[in-house]
């Protein structure tokens, strides 16, 4: 009993410190995140309405302080590596950074190609999530069908978009690809077993094919975990926002349960990006 006072005691104490750090409006919107995960799924209207208004405020707070807020010293920006470059570089851990044509002395871009996706028989016949539209703004998968179907509706130039984890999940060890590699080492080769699927680490395989006027696209999101984009085949255009200006992009906890924070701006609005900084690395991710 006396072990269960004290670890409770601790946790008052721990809770009492992390609340008294946070600014009233970041307790409003956390408050308004554990609500809306915590309760059960079917919400009251008059309490759906009231955390709505109480979350817009708080964006509203946030959008007004970014606004009025100097801009960071430094600029932020993406720094680009030649393989060579990386190569000699210790780990890079505190801005964003692309290597290009890092994947084209491996075998990657051949073993993990569009083709092997769609082997059948094989993986090509497991039944994954996927967009059926991805040019409408959405966050989570709204169609399942087999892999070698979409991968096929894809290529064949349709909206689709692939987005799943499960492929890895269900094949594990053809991450024992990854070991070799340079990054791993870098960065932790314990990360990159093959083992650790699942655990600490996911391998989500996205896929579309880009289309004149509104093109598939992910929306604007967060994830608290590192991100490791390998490019296999084609290319992507991304908007990275500073953290500091986060909270101008008006975050909201994932509505499925998933560990990620996404933005409620509307992504067809340039000007709403605005106070959040500067886009970098053009379109959007």
């Amino acid at each position: 009993v006396g072990r269960w006072c004290r670890g409770g005691a601790a946790a008052v104490c721990l809770a009492a410190v992390l609340l008294g750090a946070l600014k009233p409006t970041h307790l409003a919107w956390s408050s308004v995140q554990l609500c809306r995960s915590l309760l059960p799924v079917v919400i009251a209207r008059p309490l759906q309405d009231a955390l709505g208004r109480l979350e817009a405020r708080c964006w509203a707070k946030w959008r007004a302080e970014a606004a009025a807020a100097p801009a960071p010293a430094g600029a932020f920006s993406v720094l680009e590596l030649t393989p060579e470059e990386f190569e000699q570089r210790p780990a890079i851990l505190d801005r964003p950074w692309v290597v290009r044509g890092y994947l084209n002395a491996t075998g990657l871009l051949h073993s993990w190609s569009s083709d092997w996706l769609a082997q059948s028989p094989g993986r090509g016949d497991q039944v994954v999530d996927y967009f059926q539209d991805a040019r409408r703004a959405a966050i989570v998968p709204d169609g399942r069908a087999r892999l070698r179907d979409v991968v096929r509706n894809i290529t064949a130039g349709g909206p689709q978009k692939l987005g799943t984890e499960m492929i890895f999940r269900r094949e594990p060890q053809a991450a024992a690809a990854l070991e070799p590699m340079s990054f791993s080492e870098k960065l932790g080769k314990w990360y990159f077993l093959p083992r650790m699927v699942g655990t600490v680490l996911t391998m989500p395989v996205f896929m579309a094919r880009g289309q004149e006027g509104a093109t598939p696209r992910t929306d604007l999101h967060a994830e608290p975990i590192a991100n490791l984009v390998l490019m296999i085949e084609g290319r992507k255009a991304w908007t990275l926002v500073a953290p500091g200006r986060s909270a101008a992009l008006q975050p909201q906890a994932s509505p499925d349960g998933r560990a990620y924070f996404y933005s409620r701006l509307d992504p067809h609005d340039a000007s709403a990006l605005a106070p959040a900084g500067p886009p970098r690395g053009g379109g959007r991710a």
